[in-house]
């Protein structure tokens, strides 16, 4: 398994293409990386409701729905009433990509760990247990869209938990 994954590797890089050859537009709508230092990958806090950067998959699970934003967290809604739901937590989770519930337990990825935090208590998240290397690395080069420009990964500004789409000046980087 462990040799298979420089040649995805260099699959992906294929088709990705950073290089002079290509005219490239002065501005256009793209993606940029969303960094998270290394130093940091691993804390877990709970804060107040956030603006959504890249929503992702919804989990309901009692009068409660969560929804990943990719790379960052977990938003929480309070969805007593379906009409009106309202966000009222976000847990910061980097490098998560999914969720699961069971018995008041949450689980997710906080990039190669697989975390379970306690939510019996909405108001008070707690880490229950955290099972350190089990998910494989996942290198982000591009974003998960095809037919997009975006601005090139730079390695010294942390891993890449995620893409956002914005104006982009001067891409240097194409995705087929």
């Amino acid at each position: 398994m462990k040799q298979s994954i420089p040649i995805i590797a260099l699959l992906f890089l294929a088709l990705s293409s950073c290089n002079d050859k290509r005219q490239f537009p002065q501005n256009v709508l793209g993606y940029a990386p969303i960094y998270s230092s290394d130093a940091n990958s691993s804390s877990i806090s709970v804060t107040g409701a956030t603006p959504y950067e890249n929503p992702g998959k919804i989990y309901k699970y009692g009068n409660y729905s969560f929804q990943m934003d990719n790379g960052k967290g977990i938003h929480i809604i309070n969805s007593t009433d379906p009409n009106n739901p309202q966000k009222i937590k976000f847990i910061n989770v980097a490098g998560c990509s999914d969720i699961s519930i069971k018995n008041n337990s949450l689980y997710t990825n906080n990039f190669r760990d697989l975390v379970t935090l306690n939510i019996t208590d909405i108001n008070n998240i707690t880490e229950t247990s955290r099972t350190a290397d089990i998910f494989p690395v996942v290198e982000q080069l591009a974003p998960p869209v095809a037919g997009v420009y975006f601005e090139c990964v730079d390695d010294t500004k942390g891993t890449v938990t995620g893409w956002t789409q914005k104006n982009i000046e001067n891409p240097k980087c194409y995705r087929p």
